[in-house]
């Protein structure tokens, strides 16, 4: 008898001793996975600052880098307390959220050095986020080091982060949803299908993409049919996610019917996008130059006729009236050579994702009666060679897992953007938040490719000895 207690007790200790050592492992883990993103965010965050620094050091400024209206529409906020364009007529043309970051920012000092410090500040969250993705899937701190190689070679989209562009808080709400949703499929909750919506309305009201988010949505709904997630639970996740996106735009829509007469959720720029990538000059100018070369055909339209006729009543209409006309000359122009819609589509998925940098050139541009003519061609810098390993790398990773929520995630917002930028046109800037959510990716791919040298290195030692 005392010696089964014996082995009892011995059993229970060795029980516990394991226990103790799991939880142990797993709080050493927690804290190194903490550890790890507070560095890896602190280091990005000074890499920018330093970046801003050495950019806007010899007299450039930050109110005339990106996109100026921007800063027009944030000033307005500020000085006026209205979101327009000229301090004094309402306006939709951006969607609010961007200028609003400004205008706060703008509280603190009228100096950018506060918005510069802010958006890198967002550069290292967003960072810090996606190295927590990365761990979660390789267990191992190494790979972060090919993320920040990866950041810091892909030079634009760094730069980016510190201009006046939307696309670094655009970038950071797309990865606070991406925890939000592998968190949700991991232990289900109404709670975070809420912030997912909300979430995902708020980075709405970044960049005008309403449409390309609720395509995610029902992307969703038809990847839980496939994982064989009840129908019932699948539509009420999908539909409650949705019903809070559109809530969280709603008070922005009710503003733009009351300031300026239309219902738009995001912005005015819908039917100017859709028209930029679809009439007679598009082909003579896109990829090769920067698609808003048609600023200098609406500030002087040409006095003798041409495919431009169309654009002369543009002075007399509102900005919803614009809006509206843009779209429907789009329209018109998709309805009437549809065979060219196609071709150009392929074009712009092309520029989309290709490691080129789209706008390939910096030139000049002549209208003519049927289109435009560019000459003086001068090639931007380019970013090919390391969003080139980006992709390669990344490739393996989501092959490795392609089943997990991230990948669908990650898949669901590239087939949705790929969808809205066939329809109108793309550049290499708004594929950048795809590309900085496939960094864990291509850290997993290289965690995959390292560990599978090690075993043919193992198995070639031995064979040898």
């Amino acid at each position: 008898m005392p010696s089964n207690l014996s082995s009892a007790n011995i059993m229970i200790n060795n029980n516990a001793n394991a226990v103790n050592r799991y939880h142990n492992t797993g709080s050493t883990n927690h804290t190194k996975l903490i550890l790890l993103c507070v560095v890896t965010a602190i280091i990005v965050t000074i890499f920018h600052i330093q970046l801003a620094s050495f950019i806007f050091e010899d007299g450039f400024n930050f109110w005339d880098s990106g996109s100026p209206s921007y800063g027009a529409v944030a000033r307005s906020l500020y000085e006026q307390n209205m979101l327009s364009l000229d301090q004094e007529t309402p306006t939709a043309y951006r969607p609010p959220l961007y200028p609003i970051f400004l205008a706060v920012l703008l509280q603190i000092s009228s100096q950018p050095q506060s918005i510069i410090i802010a958006q890198s500040i967002l550069a290292g969250v967003t960072f810090g986020l996606l190295t927590a993705i990365a761990y979660s899937y390789t267990h191992r701190s190494w790979p972060t080091l090919l993320m920040l190689f990866l950041f810091v070679a892909i030079k634009f989209i760094a730069f980016d982060n510190i201009i006046q562009h939307e696309t670094v808080l655009f970038t950071t709400l797309l990865c606070i949803g991406a925890i939000l949703f592998i968190s949700e499929t991991m232990v289900h909750s109404a709670k975070k299908v809420i912030g997912l919506g909300f979430v995902l309305g708020l980075a709405a009201l970044v960049r005008p993409l309403a449409p390309v988010v609720v395509s995610v949505l029902l992307l969703w709904l038809g990847w839980l049919f496939l994982n064989r997630v009840p129908i019932v639970d699948a539509l009420g996740k999908v539909i409650l996610c949705i019903g809070v996106f559109f809530l969280t735009l709603l008070p922005w829509g009710l503003r733009n019917w009351f300031s300026i007469g239309t219902f738009t959720l995001t912005s005015t720029t819908t039917g100017l996008n859709l028209w930029k990538g679809n009439n007679p000059a598009t082909a003579d100018i896109y990829p090769e130059l920067d698609i808003d070369t048609y600023r200098l055909l609406f500030n002087e339209i040409p006095e003798e006729s041409g495919w431009w006729d169309d654009l002369r009543i543009l002075p007399q209409l509102s900005e919803a009236e614009e809006n509206r006309y843009l779209f429907g000359l789009g329209k018109q122009y998709i309805l009437e050579k549809p065979v060219h819609f196609l071709k150009m589509g392929s074009v712009k998925l092309w520029a989309l994702w290709t490691p080129k940098n789209i706008p390939i050139y910096q030139g000049n541009v002549k209208w003519t009666s049927t289109g435009a003519e560019i000459s003086n061609l001068r090639p931007f810098y380019d970013d090919l060679l390391p969003t080139l390993i980006l992709y390669l790398l990344a490739i393996p990773g989501i092959w490795q897992r392609r089943h997990s929520p991230y990948v669908f995630y990650l898949i669901a917002w590239a087939v949705a953007f790929s969808a809205i930028h066939f329809l109108t046109f793309a550049e290499s800037r708004f594929r950048w938040p795809i590309n900085m959510l496939m960094l864990p990716m291509a850290a997993v791919g290289l965690h995959l490719i390292v560990g599978k040298i090690g075993v043919a290195f193992k198995q070639f030692k031995i064979s040898g000895s």
